[in-house]
């Protein structure tokens, strides 16, 4: 056995830093723990939480006071209330949810800031429609302009009967009814964003009358987790707009800081590194009033700057946006080999260099290998020969190429259907499709990916026996009904039995019609956009949400697209699930770089090129300028500590055996990779 032996010296040294975490948990001094991958940072988020509740939980007791701890994703929620126990004391909860929790009740003050919200977006929509866009319409007189946005109000209807038709028909149909207006339809799909700016302008303006008039349904701000899109109009928000609206809350008013100091004076904080910075701003705001007001108030970071891999993270911006605060940095290692140890270190190169806490870490091995597309099969051959690779002992492949992904673990129809789609097929859109499709994290899937992952989930849960009964119904529902009523709710729902997606929607739709009860409907209706038991409503989604410029090559495209959407085999969206849900269960599982964010893996291979995405020289670049580290600025520095970050998470994974296979010419640089990862073995098709 390996990795088990620590030195009693190792053991000192590591209690001695949870010692100073403790010390400034106690004296309510703010800290950030800093910890390199594989360094135990739960494990001292878990023993800072037990300090905690030993040290003070019988005074938060008496107080009525309680412990935050905000986490990253809903898996790293579930671990740690696994390693913890059950604590009364103890909130553990993503960032959204908590920060839902927190503002929730102030349903004034948040329909105040909705409000507000909703006058600015109109300000930048009616400022994008005076812009040079819209063209022909700002040639017209105001009168004509009213006139005409009071003609499309009346049109609506047909507006959206005719919206998929194309140009050439819709001039005719459409067009006819707008004589007055015709050179408007010039070009018909910026015509269709004029049109469609108009009537979101017309909604929200509608909705501030409604909130003003005290309609009762515009009383309150709702966020549902399971929603990735705002309808500012109806009253939803989703995450992002989340994190604005709690910051603006924090900021406006001083009692929220009162109450949430005095009910929570421990908040803990995992993953900082991928934090929101307006979550940072938030804790820097709560911060500064514990001290105005002399209350007591800790709040500790924990995390590694150089393991954010996401543009919407504070990252190393840690310090600068919450100053004042105390870093302790820990540089054992409790996961890797020293040799996938002394990788890591030449990679990261930031002043971290760790260590491996056990005395038997000289049991792995790292191998960096030069080859082609052509010798991957051969590849991943002999790493199933040399690591013994089966069921029990898997190989975990991390590849840069969201296709490559899709092929592995059987999703290829879905992901080249999504990748064709307008959103996705060109520019920026390639990139974002990494993380709006494959993400582990579902706050980060695209609006249309989660609407159908809702689904998918779903009938996943009801057929997994095990699965939670609030997993298969909502809470709303349970209130409503009595066990018989539960058990005969899942047996229907079990007993469906279809092979593609749309049929899985038409027995849905089916089931929904066939039932009387009012909470029985509740069930199905809940998975629909808006609730809106209809195939239009989701589809409706997915247009919005893949569509790009409308033109009517798009338009065309997306109606087949969709139909082959709607074809997919249920079997592979099971297959996307457990991707998602890291549950892939064979010898070979395969992710992206970005999908691996707090995993370990015994045996790990790298697929690794000079291309990712638009970029033609990412990780070439890397190899290049990584001698020349120190001198870079700006952005030049950004984008190389971008490549630096994925690249230490992903070789950061591997627990005991590391290969790296490097699939272009790798001349210019060699010199630079052995450096970092030892000798080049050059593979020929011979030796495979």
């Amino acid at each position: 056995m390996s990795l088990e032996v620590i030195t009693s010296e190792n053991f000192q040294r590591e209690k001695e830093i949870q010692e100073q975490i403790n010390f400034k948990i106690d004296n309510n001094e703010c800290m950030v723990f800093d910890s390199g991958a594989g360094a135990g940072k739960t494990y001292a988020l878990t023993e800072s939480l037990r300090h905690v509740i030993k040290r003070h939980g019988k005074r938060l007791s008496q107080h009525g006071q309680q412990i935050i701890c905000i986490t990253y994703t809903n898996v790293a929620t579930e671990e740690l209330k696994e390693r913890l126990g059950h604590s009364d004391l103890v909130l553990i909860s993503t960032i959204h949810e908590r920060i839902w929790n927190l503002i929730e009740r102030y349903q004034d003050e948040l329909v105040k800031i909705h409000t507000s919200k909703l006058r600015e977006e109109i300000v930048k929509m009616q400022d994008e429609i005076n812009s040079d866009k819209f063209q022909k319409f700002n040639e017209l007189e105001d009168v004509d302009k009213e006139d005409f946005i009071n003609l499309m109000n009346q049109l609506k209807l047909e507006f959206y009967r005719c919206y998929e038709i194309r140009s050439t028909d819709y001039r005719r149909e459409f067009g006819s009814q707008m004589s007055r207006f015709n050179a408007l339809l010039h070009n018909v799909a910026t015509f269709r964003k004029l049109v469609s700016t108009i009537y979101k302008i017309e909604g929200y303006k509608k909705a501030l009358i409604k909130i003003e008039a005290g309609n009762s349904n515009y009383k309150k701000v709702q966020y549902t987790a399971r929603v990735n899109n705002d309808r500012l109009e109806k009253m939803q928000i989703s995450h992002d707009t989340l994190l604005e609206y709690g910051n603006k809350m924090f900021e406006r008013y001083h009692i929220l800081r009162r109450l949430v100091i005095d009910k929570y004076p421990y908040i803990f904080i995992d993953e900082y590194q991928d934090t929101n910075p307006l979550i940072v701003s938030i804790m820097k705001c709560l911060s500064q009033t514990a001290q105005e007001i002399e209350h007591q108030l800790f709040i500790g970071y924990y995390g590694d700057s150089a393991q954010n891999i996401y543009e919407n993270g504070v990252g190393n911006l840690l310090l600068e946006t919450h100053s004042g605060i105390t870093q302790i940095v820990k540089e054992f290692n409790r996961r890797s080999s020293s040799e996938v140890i002394d990788v890591i270190n030449q990679i990261r190169s930031d002043g971290i260099n760790q260590t491996s806490i056990y005395e038997d870490s000289n049991c792995g091995s790292v191998e960096f290998y030069q080859g082609s597309k052509d010798q991957i099969d051969g590849m991943l051959d002999e790493c199933k020969k040399d690591w013994s690779i089966d069921d029990d002992n898997k190989l975990h492949c991390l590849v840069l190429t969201n296709k490559l992904v899709a092929e592995q673990t059987g999703l290829s129809s879905f992901y080249n259907i999504v990748s064709r789609m307008p959103r996705y097929s060109i520019g920026k859109g390639y990139e974002q499709l990494n993380t709006e499709l494959l993400s582990s994290d579902l706050s980060k899937l695209g609006y249309a990916q989660r609407a159908i992952f809702e689904f998918v989930d779903y009938f996943v849960s009801v057929n997994n026996q095990q699965s939670p009964i609030c997993d298969v119904f909502p809470r709303k529902v349970l209130r409503k009904m009595n066990i018989s009523q539960l058990r005969e709710v899942l047996t229907i729902m079990r007993s469906i039995d279809v092979e593609r997606f749309g049929e899985y929607l038409d027995e849905l739709i089916r089931i929904y019609d066939d039932f009387e009860l009012e909470q029985y409907k509740e069930v199905i209706s809940s998975l629909f956009p808006d609730e809106i038991v209809s195939k239009e409503s989701l589809l409706d989604v997915v247009k919005n949400s893949w569509s790009k410029r409308k033109t009517d090559e798009e338009l065309e495209q997306m109606q087949l697209l969709i139909s082959e959407l709607l074809s997919v085999p249920m079997e592979e969206l099971k297959n996307w699930h457990n991707l998602l849900r890291n549950k892939q269960d064979s010898e070979i599982n395969y992710y992206t770089y970005h999908g691996t964010k707090g995993l370990e893996f015994d045996n790990v291979l790298i697929l690794m090129e000079k291309r990712f995405g638009r970029y033609p020289n990412y990780f070439g670049k890397f190899f290049e300028q990584y001698g020349q580290r120190e001198n870079l600025t700006g952005e030049d520095k950004k984008k190389y500590e971008n490549v630096r970050n994925l690249l230490y998470v992903s070789c950061s994974r591997a627990i005991k055996n590391l290969r790296i296979l490097f699939l272009d010419d790798i001349s210019d640089y060699q010199d630079t990779i052995e450096k970092i990862f030892g000798s080049v073995n050059q593979l020929s098709t011979a030796s495979l």
